[in-house]
């Protein structure tokens, strides 16, 4: 997520050509302190002024063509929630988030398209999954992205 905090963060604020600056970046030993530093980075860009003004280029979803900075900075959320997930169900952790945020997630979930190219190799989702009847908004938002929402990391 360092890498794509930095690459959201160029390209709300302009930058179309270096797709090296979305590329994954070592934490060394302070993980948390260089993650936040990204998310700084992204979260300063988001706020200047005439951003939602700006096409967003992201190349790892599309590399024609810019994105229009509304659903562009909602990629970017849906990113953050769902790797928030990942690290917390790879370290066998709960994460949780407030009713509101996942409120306003999971329609921008949703209206990620499936189809064949969730087939495809390095493909950001897989196909969408089942969910239980009644499960959490927070299960359903992973679930349309194609993750198991009860995956467990294996035993060591």
């Amino acid at each position: 997520m360092t890498g794509q905090n930095h690459g959201f963060a160029a390209s709300a604020r302009g930058g179309t050509q270096n797709i090296g600056i979305w590329a994954d970046r070592p934490v060394g030993a302070e993980p948390a302190k260089v993650f936040g530093e990204s998310a700084a980075d992204v979260a300063a860009a988001f706020a200047e002024d005439g951003v939602l003004e700006r096409g967003f280029w992201l190349p790892e979803i599309r590399d024609d063509c810019l994105f229009p900075a509304s659903l562009a900075i909602g990629f970017h959320f849906v990113d953050t929630v769902v790797h928030a997930w990942d690290v917390a169900k790879s370290l066998g952790v709960t994460v949780e988030f407030d009713a509101p945020l996942l409120d306003a997630v999971l329609p921008i979930a949703l209206a990620v398209p499936g189809g064949s190219s969730r087939l495809a190799e390095g493909a950001a989702f897989r196909p969408a999954r089942e969910v239980a009847p009644g499960a959490s908004t927070l299960d359903q938002v992973v679930a349309v992205l194609g993750r198991d929402p009860q995956w467990t990391p294996a035993a060591r």
